[in-house]
């Protein structure tokens, strides 16, 4: 194996949490949790790229080994999926507490939660395949690359 090729199959693989908290991944892209808690992605490889936001770190790390695996027509649809789980956290939270607080309005409130629950857990079984897409992707160029 030459060394160009042992290079290759490094950065393919290398994800590294620096010191300060970011991540590098791949060699191309860097995470940064900014000072609202969302997760800041960089393709390090396109300068002029916009930033992408996400409310949670394995989100950001699913849309990065989808672009890694040029999957771009499912990128949009990891976006919309994160900034709807975190949307409808916060949702459940206010019907929460309007329902203890609003004896006079509790059974709407308690509908209107539930329905977002179920609007969440949809959501949530949508991005875990997306999620576990990835871990098996990640798993699989592992295993390629160790001779298995």
């Amino acid at each position: 194996m030459n060394t160009q090729d042992l290079s290759k199959k490094i950065k393919d693989l290398l994800v590294l949490k620096q010191d300060d908290g970011s991540y590098h991944l791949f060699g191309q892209y860097l995470i940064i949790k900014n000072t609202e808690g969302l997760y800041i992605v960089k393709n390090t490889y396109e300068p002029y790229a916009e930033t992408i936001e996400f409310a949670q770190l394995k989100h950001a790390v699913t849309w990065c080994v989808f672009h890694k695996n040029k999957k771009i027509k499912d990128l949009d649809k990891i976006e919309q999926l994160d900034q709807q789980l975190d949307g409808l956290t916060v949702t459940i939270n206010i019907q929460k507490r309007l329902a203890e607080k609003n004896a006079e309005n509790k059974y709407i409130h308690l509908a209107k939660l539930y329905e977002d629950k179920l609007k969440k857990k949809l959501a949530q079984e949508a991005m875990d395949y997306y999620v576990n897409s990835s871990k098996n992707w990640q798993i699989k160029t592992f295993k390629e690359y160790m001779g298995h």
